[in-house]
């Protein structure tokens, strides 16, 4: 399930352009907000992330600082995930009252 994608970048930033690259390489459509021209977008992506650092990545109204593809990944095809946390590759996923148990081997 493909939720709405919005990716708070600057023209400027390596890992900006890595996640949009990332994206456009797996076929997701993703709208592009350059906080560099737009204080407005930059209040708001600063109020979502808390962080004044870029890419921001909002999927669906959960918010990713940073670029982590894993993170991408779950949070677009997993609809129900509540709460998800992880470390050194191991995610753990809650939906609702279950949770599943996530391993990514690092590249």
């Amino acid at each position: 399930m493909n939720k709405k994608i919005t990716i708070y970048s600057t023209p400027a930033c390596p890992y900006c352009k890595k996640a949009k690259a990332y994206l456009q390489g797996k076929g997701i459509a993703y709208t592009d907000i350059d906080v560099s021209q737009d204080e407005t977008a930059q209040k708001e992506m600063m109020e979502k992330s808390g962080t004044i650092s870029v890419p921001v990545i909002d999927i669906g109204g959960r918010v990713i600082a940073g670029f982590d593809k894993d993170k991408i990944e779950i949070e677009n095809e997993y609809p129900h995930v509540t709460f998800m946390t992880g470390i050194n590759n191991i995610y753990y996923i809650f939906f609702k009252k279950k949770y599943l148990y996530y391993y990514l081997l690092g590249e």
